[in-house]
């Protein structure tokens, strides 16, 4: 039997405690859209990335080394 194991790439913008994500599937094209409030030390947004496990990140250069960058970057694969 195949499992199947979805692959998502990740987008974000954040302004203020205000962080939009977008992330998809590559396998199967199913697009998640959402926004969402944050505190200080990113909690959600360090939920949302280990729960989906992104293969790949898109991130505007002005987070190059933001904190924000840093949680994507130590999640687990």
């Amino acid at each position: 039997m195949l499992s199947y194991e979805p692959k998502f790439v990740l987008a974000f913008k954040k302004h203020d405690n205000d962080i939009g994500v977008t992330f998809f599937d590559v396998t199967t094209l199913q697009i998640f859209v959402g926004q969402f409030k944050d505190d200080s030390s990113y909690s959600t947004f360090r939920t949302l990335v280990s729960q989906i496990r992104p293969v790949e990140v898109i991130i505007e250069r002005e987070y190059s080394n933001s904190e924000i960058v840093k949680i994507v970057r130590n999640s687990p694969v």
